[in-house]
């Protein structure tokens, strides 16, 4: 199981950074930072909703939880 959550947040956590990279390419180097990690926290914060809103058990929740981790933990790196 921790495999399959594991490839689906690298998955989604290198969709969400290309997305950023594209909106924010034609900017400044702020611009871009931000224009990527914006976009990597709406992703975690629509998929803590989905969770939440279907009522699920909390295990149903690590995908979310694991994908905040590495989202914020690739979100350091880029901003050095």
């Amino acid at each position: 199981m921790l495999v399959g959550v594991g490839a689906g947040v690298v998955t989604l956590n290198g969709l969400g950074y290309t997305v950023g990279f594209l909106v924010g390419s034609r900017g400044l180097r702020p611009k871009r930072i931000f224009s990527i990690l914006s976009t990597g926290m709406r992703d975690f914060a629509v998929a803590a909703a989905l969770v939440s809103a279907a009522g699920l058990q909390t295990i149903a929740a690590l995908p979310a939880v694991v994908f905040r981790i590495v989202k914020m933990t690739t979100g350091i790196g880029l901003i050095k």
